[in-house]
């Protein structure tokens, strides 16, 4: 049987991310932002954009994303992610497809 615990820990996984102190003194603002959007919805497509643009080392540019801005499937978490309401497709994790 598949408990509510497991459910939630499927739809909702742990992330942390540690930023070394020599990032946070040459890019404070990316710092500030990527604290900001811990507050906001993210996919794993913006977690894949964020490993990308560290991974490229474009992490200290900001984009903000708004409605304007031509749909893409992630936005790195280093831009501001605007509130934007999503809705669910496939499973919820407030289970209102039920």
């Amino acid at each position: 049987m598949f408990q509510i615990v497991g459910r939630l820990e499927t739809r909702l996984p742990f992330m942390a991310i540690v930023v070394p102190d020599s990032i946070r003194a040459k890019c404070p603002d990316a710092v500030r932002t990527l604290t900001a959007n811990t507050q906001r919805l993210v996919t794993a497509y913006d977690l894949h954009a964020t490993q990308m643009s560290i991974a490229n080392g474009k992490f200290c540019t900001n984009q903000t994303k708004n409605a304007n801005v031509p749909i893409k499937r992630g936005y790195s978490l280093f831009n501001e992610l605007a509130n934007l309401s999503l809705v669910c497709v496939t499973e919820c994790v407030c289970d209102s497809n039920k």
